[in-house]
């Protein structure tokens, strides 16, 4: 049998995810089966599952680099701000409405599925101790506020995230830059 290279390997599984990533945004999680994945991607049931022992693995992996991650890693030159408008820009870029519709899908699906709901806390819970850390590592020398009132404020910014992609996946009209200026000048009120 001939070897296939890592590079192919790679490719495959990209090719999964994106497929996954597609038919969870448009049919939902819970309405996407792996016979959907099997039909869309053109692969067989075993083939998906040599990249991915689980549907719940599978969702963990097309959330990857839509939770606050550049290529698995937090850039820790970022400013604060720098992390929201590149989080908003996932929901609200041109390929927003999908995303959006994905993050609601998830955390909806979370909401019901422990499985699912222990990969999305755990996520959420890593972007918000590195935001909450970034906010602390860009504050004025003077300013007075402890770690609790960082990770606090952390939450807060991104649960209106959160909210904001639920808006957007319903298409209601959310103006980024409104938001964004609003979530920056929490930013701004925490510093004085």
């Amino acid at each position: 049998m001939p070897k296939v290279s890592p590079e192919y390997l790679d490719a495959r599984r990209a090719q999964i995810i994106e497929v996954a990533r597609e038919l969870f945004s448009q049919q939902g999680v819970s309405d996407t089966s792996m016979s959907d994945l099997v039909a869309a991607s053109g692969m067989s049931m075993g083939s998906i599952y040599r990249y991915f022992a689980s549907k719940d693995e599978l969702i963990a992996a097309v959330v990857e680099g839509r939770d606050g991650t550049v290529e698995g890693e937090y850039p820790t030159a970022e400013s604060p701000g720098d992390i929201l408008a590149r989080l908003l820009s996932h929901v609200s870029g041109p390929n927003g409405a999908a995303h959006a519709r994905l993050s609601a899908q998830i955390w909806g699906s979370a909401a019901v599925q422990p499985a699912l709901a222990e990969i999305a806390r755990a996520r959420h819970t890593v972007l918000r101790d590195h935001l909450a850390a970034r906010i602390r590592d860009t504050r004025r020398p003077d300013a007075t506020a402890d770690d609790r009132s960082h990770t606090e404020l952390a939450e807060v910014m991104l649960a209106a995230l959160v909210g904001y992609a639920n808006l957007a996946a319903a298409g209601y009209d959310v103006i980024p830059s409104v938001f964004q200026q609003t979530l920056e000048g929490l930013l701004d009120r925490q510093e004085s």
